[in-house]
């Protein structure tokens, strides 16, 4: 996994959208994502569930949300290749939802007051 980390991203690199988010800076001056890879293992954030589904989700690097139909505020972060499964911030409230294989919203982890959700779930 760690061979498949990207260096990090200046303030300055990052496309706007994140830069509006503090926890989003700090996460990407870090490492810049992952390179996407076919080995579903190698992703950064997850494992096997429960019922032993492989539910790993590769390290997304950051891009700019006006060349697609995405939401400007939702960040995405990690997605698992080839399912709906994903997990986004959305930089205008710090708020990080995850996306399940049936393509449910669920949000995660609710940022009160300008605390650092996401870094939390990271952690």
């Amino acid at each position: 996994i760690q061979s498949s980390l990207l260096p990090g991203v200046k303030f300055q690199d990052l496309p706007p959208v994140y830069q509006k988010s503090e926890e989003l800076q700090a996460i990407y001056a870090f490492y810049g994502g992952q390179v996407p890879g076919t080995d579903s293992w190698l992703g950064l954030f997850g494992g096997v569930s429960a019922y032993h589904h492989l539910c790993c989700t590769h390290f997304m690097k950051p891009f700019n949300h006006h060349s697609s139909l995405a939401c400007v505020a939702y960040c995405p972060l990690a997605d698992r290749m080839g399912e709906t499964k994903a997990f986004t911030v959305n930089s205008a409230t710090g708020h990080f939802s995850g996306r399940t294989r049936t393509g449910e919203t669920v949000e995660v982890c609710k940022s009160y007051h300008g605390s650092a959700a996401v870094l939390a779930w990271l952690e």
